[in-house]
């Protein structure tokens, strides 16, 4: 139950709420638990109105809400991240397993049984096209301007080969569909098709 539910919300006071355990807690609530600002101040048993007064007259309160949106970010810009570029994860799964038990005895019969079990396994998630191509736009949009896709192509191999130096000119010659067959191969390779 969110702190404030049930109590005379006028009792609850901004020194209250500046001690170090109270900001952490902002911040978690903030940050870590990704909480809206309307919902941080229903825990905090004050109104909307009253935790943006709050955060305007009080620097450790605002500093805990800054830093716990900054926390919310950074979680998002690593997820991203790791969309773009593919990731393993381990993930849990339902399985179905069925169990057959031979009876000995005069009837010998057979019974099965079936049971649903949580299992753990390591998943790949490939990369997504979008995520690189929304990081790349928001990242570095001098270079990946938000035009079509074939020019964002284009320009991320121009890009690539000023910056590493390493892409022979023959990259600079081919056609998009070209480079789109390279990346394609590439992809097949690092997924572990041959």
């Amino acid at each position: 139950m969110p702190l404030g539910k049930g109590r005379d919300r006028t009792k609850v006071a901004m020194e209250d709420w500046e001690a170090p355990g109270k900001l952490e807690l902002l911040m978690e609530w903030r940050g870590g638990q990704g909480l809206t600002m309307r919902e941080v101040a229903g825990n905090m048993g004050v109104t909307l109105r009253t935790l943006y007064n709050w955060s305007g007259e009080s620097e450790k309160i605002r500093g805990a809400l800054v830093i716990g949106r900054g926390m919310q970010i950074d979680a998002l810009h690593e997820s991203m991240f790791k969309r773009a570029i593919g990731f393993y994860a381990d993930v849990e799964v339902p399985m179905k397993l069925t169990e057959t038990i031979r009876k000995n005895g005069a009837d010998g019969g057979i019974k099965t049984e079936e049971r649903v079990e949580i299992v753990k396994h390591r998943q790949y998630f490939p990369p997504s096209e979008t995520a690189g191509i929304f990081l790349l736009c928001n990242l570095d949009n001098e270079v990946y301007r938000r035009k079509d896709k074939d020019d964002i192509l284009v320009n991320a191999m121009k890009a690539m080969q000023e910056r590493l130096g390493k892409i022979d000119q023959k990259f600079e010659d081919m056609s998009t569909e070209d480079l789109r067959e390279f990346v394609k191969l590439g992809q097949g390779r690092r997924n572990g098709d041959s």
